[in-house]
């Protein structure tokens, strides 16, 4: 929708307007009408999200004024609206021009209790009408709006669905050639062109499945190489049992006894040095103690 001078002027109005009051409804009404009027009823929608208003309370503002336009006889908002429906709804506005709501209400609440009930409508075939409209499409050469009006079908949209649904129904509803009733010249080039496709299609898969398995190996190569290299160096320096005393005298809630913590430290003394390199915890041999235990 183009928003052209006359309906930004038309936005302005109506951002300065509340339907706080009864002036106010009445005026929003008629700028919701003024909106329909010139830009179509979608339109309505954008113009209330534009001035910040409720599209509903527009839809409504708009109908009590279309329902009441002779301005004489406009009194409470409320009022009117309640009696839109009623139809001798302006005799009694002038009848009774002090009428409350409560009072409005009830009036037209009785007209309508009073009202013989409506026979139930007949279905409409939603289908039946768009399968025409495909129809007169395809077969007529109607053009999608001429369709839509012809076949009683409210948007063009539905029927561009309607065409493409019937023509995929004609396109399956197609004999199927049979090869055997071809020439045998017809059928050596089929089968031939058929080979051809079922190789291109056999490369194709391939080229993919390669790219794909490449990529995948870039992917995650790293991540391989990084879990053999530590693979390689787990030598199995503690226990299971010895690993759960650590963590429990390192854990931060710990109420380790004093045996683990001493159990944990005699741990810490035999591995640490495996753990730390030759610069931070050099290798020191004690050949006296070697000299001992040879003699």
């Amino acid at each position: 929708m183009q928003k052209d001078a006359r309906y930004l002027a038309l936005v302005k109005e109506g951002q300065q307007l509340s339907t706080q009051t009864s002036d106010n409804c009445w005026r929003l009404g008629e700028l919701a009408c003024a909106v329909v009027k010139d830009y179509g009823s979608d339109a309505l929608g954008v113009y209330a999200a534009d001035i910040g208003a409720n599209v509903g309370t527009l839809r409504n503002c708009r109908s009590t004024v279309r329902a009441w336009p002779e301005k004489e006889l406009r009194s409470s908002f409320s009022v009117n609206k309640a009696l839109n429906a009623y139809p001798q709804r302006k005799d009694i506005i002038r009848e009774q021009p002090s009428l409350t709501v409560d009072d409005a209400t009830a009036i037209t609440k009785a007209w309508r209790d009073a009202q013989p009930p409506k026979p139930p409508k007949k279905k409409k075939n939603k289908r039946a009408k768009e399968d025409l409209a495909a129809t007169l499409v395809l077969d007529k050469g109607y053009t999608l709006e001429e369709a839509a009006a012809e076949a009683g079908v409210g948007s063009v949209q539905v029927v561009k669905t309607a065409v493409a649904r019937e023509e995929g129904r004609r396109e399956q509803e197609e004999e199927e050639v049979d090869v055997e009733t071809l020439p045998k010249s017809t059928q050596q080039k089929l089968k031939a062109a058929e080979r051809k496709l079922r190789r291109e299609l056999e490369l194709e898969f391939e080229q993919r499945f390669a790219d794909e398995k490449d990529a995948w190996v870039l992917k995650y190569q790293k991540v391989v190489i990084d879990a053999k290299r530590l693979f390689e160096k787990r030598r199995g320096m503690i226990t299971k049992e010895e690993s759960t005393t650590i963590e429990r005298c390192l854990h931060p809630d710990n109420s380790a006894s004093t045996e683990m913590r001493n159990k944990a430290f005699v741990i810490w003394q035999r591995i640490k040095h495996s753990l730390m390199s030759e610069k931070d915890s050099p290798t020191v041999v004690d050949f006296e103690m070697h000299r001992k235990k040879r003699a």
